[in-house]
C-alpha cells in the first residue's frame, strides 16, 4: 500500500500544478482584457469631450470595467451635468460618475455686442402663415441631424402644403442646445437645415425655393439649461423667405 501511495504522490503534485497554471492564465486573460476595454473606453470619451468643446481637454476621465469617473476642473460656466450626458452617449458606458469635478471662477467677459437685426416683411398666405409654419417644426435626438421617422411624416405633410404654393420660397433655419462650441453647433445646425431640404426635395419641391441657414445656439428656444429644454432647442424650423 505505502509503494501505491508513493506512485500517486508525484501524478497528484503534476495535477494540482495544473490546475494553478491554468487558474492564473485565466486570471491573466480577464485582467488584460478589461484593462482594453478600460483605454477603448477612456480613448473614445476623451475625443468625445475634445471633439464637442476644446474647454473639456483638462477633464480627466478613467474606467472601473465600464463605470466612467470623471475629475478636474471646470469653468464655472460650464455644467457637470452637460459633461455626463457627453460620457453617457459613448457606447459601451454603463454609468459616469461626475462627483468629483470642480469648478474655478473665471472673470466675467464682457457681453457680446449683439446688433439689431434688420426686420424685413415677409410674403404672407392665408393658408400658410407664420403659425402653421411654426406647427411643422422638427427636433432631433443629442448631436445628430438624422431625421426621425416622426420628422419624415411632418415632412411628408409640409411637403404636400408647399406643393399648393409653388411661388413661395422657404427658409429652413438649423438650431442646437447649448453644449459644445459655437463653431461646431453653427456646422451641426446646418447639417439638420440640409437634412430636412433634402428629403423636401426627394418629395417633390424644387430645390430654389429651399434656403438653408443654421442659427446654432444663437437662439434658444428655452434657456432653462435642462435636458428637457435642450430637447427644444434640437430642431429645425421654417419661415417664409
Amino acid at each position: 500500500m505505502a509503494f501505491v501511495g508513493e506512485n500517486l504522490m508525484p501524478s497528484l503534485v503534476k495535477l494540482i500544478i495544473i490546475v494553478v497554471v491554468f487558474i492564473i492564465l485565466w486570471a491573466l486573460t480577464v485582467i488584460f482584457s478589461r484593462e482594453r476595454i478600460e483605454a477603448d473606453l477612456t480613448f473614445r470619451s476623451k475625443q468625445i469631450l475634445e471633439q464637442t468643446d476644446p474647454r473639456y481637454k483638462d477633464i480627466q476621465v478613467s474606467f472601473i470595467g465600464r463605470d466612467a469617473v470623471l475629475f478636474g476642473e471646470l469653468p464655472s460656466d460650464l455644467s457637470p451635468d452637460a459633461i455626463t450626458e457627453l460620457v453617457e452617449s459613448v457606447w459601451g458606458v454603463r454609468q459616469v460618475n461626475a462627483s468629483n469635478l470642480t469648478k474655478k471662477a473665471l472673470p466675467n467677459p464682457e457681453p457680446p455686442r449683439i446688433e439689431p437685426k434688420e426686420v424685413t416683411e415677409s410674403p404672407t398666405l392665408p393658408e400658410l402663415g407664420a403659425a402653421k409654419l411654426e406647427s411643422y417644426s422638427i427636433y432631433f435626438a443629442f448631436n445628430k441631424f438624422l431625421l426621425t421617422s416622426d420628422s419624415k411624416s411632418t415632412l411628408k405633410d409640409l411637403a404636400a402644403e408647399l406643393k399648393s404654393h409653388s411661388e413661395v420660397d422657404l427658409e429652413i433655419a438649423g438650431h442646437t442646445d447649448e453644449l459644445g462650441s459655437v463653431p461646431y453647433n453653427d456646422n451641426l445646425g446646418l447639417l439638420r437645415a440640409n437634412a430636412v431640404k433634402d428629403f423636401l426635395v426627394e418629395n417633390g419641391i424644387r430645390s430654389e425655393t429651399l434656403h438653408t441657414v443654421s442659427f446654432g445656439e444663437e437662439e434658444l428656444a428655452d434657456d432653462g439649461g435642462t435636458s428637457a429644454s435642450r430637447k427644444l432647442n434640437r430642431r429645425v424650423e421654417f419661415s417664409l423667405k
